[in-house]
């Protein structure tokens, strides 16, 4: 996956595609945890310990999420979050997660946008097992999958020359470990570590609770908690981007709002439409 800031450069639907799709920016560098003004500080919190299987479930096969992707106060497409069912992958029941993000026709005569991403989370350890990308951004085109071998500890990406890699224990493609945060035990002021694969390489994600809020979006009005992602990298990309995301404070954690700020103003989504799980969160 290309970097996040490059999405952002598209403005169009990035502001998804930034969280789900490319991860999350590398940590910013503030002294003493200096906050941007628009967001929290990114001083280290009290650092939860990330259990390797959550106890709680808290989406299930049926969950839809529609955003609107806005550009400033200007609508620039629409991008969806889905939770599709369940697949057999590899002698494996996983959660098949899927992502999509289109332009409306206006900014498609601007810069046009189709990307579809799914990934295959292990409905028993949560752990990626398969993951596939299709993008499709003005002229640029790329299509890639990989398949995860949790045993052996390895990622291979198909293609005429396939490639294997290294990963770390219970690593998680950028969707999946989207949706394994949401089922942890997020507090305010802690911060919590997931191992992440991340465009052929092994990244740390961060994430940092940083507030409660209560925010109004077309989908209604909900009691959110504010967190904030980082990917601790070693200085291979250094965008020093930020983004929020408002996730309902209670069993479902259920993402309403995110926000992303670019070189020229803001990138923004926001729950416009969603149904929940047929099946009881617990």
């Amino acid at each position: 996956m290309r970097p996040r800031a490059a999405f952002a450069a598209a403005v169009l639907v990035s502001a998804l595609a930034a969280l789900v799709l490319a991860g999350a920016p590398v940590e910013a560098e503030h002294p003493d945890g200096e906050a941007d003004a628009a967001f929290g500080d990114t001083t280290p919190g009290v650092l939860d310990e990330t259990p390797e299987i959550p106890e709680h479930r808290a989406f299930g096969p049926g969950e839809y999420l529609q955003f609107s992707v806005r550009y400033g106060v200007v609508r620039a497409g629409d991008a969806l979050l889905q939770v599709k069912g369940v697949r057999r992958i590899d002698g494996h029941d996983c959660y098949h997660l899927l992502s999509k993000a289109e332009s409306n026709s206006f900014f498609d005569r601007v810069h046009k946008v189709r990307d579809r991403v799914e990934s295959f989370l292990d409905t028993t350890t949560f752990v990626s097992r398969r993951y596939e990308k299709h993008i499709r951004e003005g002229k640029y085109r790329k299509d890639e999958l990989v398949i995860f071998d949790q045993d052996s500890l390895k990622a291979t990406y198909m293609s005429k020359e396939p490639k294997t890699l290294d990963i770390k224990p219970r690593a998680l493609d950028v969707l999946a470990a989207f949706y394994y945060v949401r089922m942890l035990d997020l507090k305010v002021g802690h911060e919590y570590l997931v191992e992440g694969h991340v465009d052929k390489k092994n990244y740390p994600i961060r994430v940092k609770v940083h507030r409660r809020e209560r925010v109004n979006v077309p989908a209604g009005t909900f009691d959110c908690l504010v967190v904030e992602p980082f990917l601790r990298s070693e200085g291979i990309f250094q965008q020093k981007g930020r983004m929020e995301v408002w996730v309902t404070d209670d069993a479902r954690r259920m993402p309403v709002q995110m926000k992303s700020k670019v070189a020229i103003g803001w990138i923004s989504c926001v729950l416009s439409e969603y149904r929940i799980s047929k099946f009881p969160v617990r």
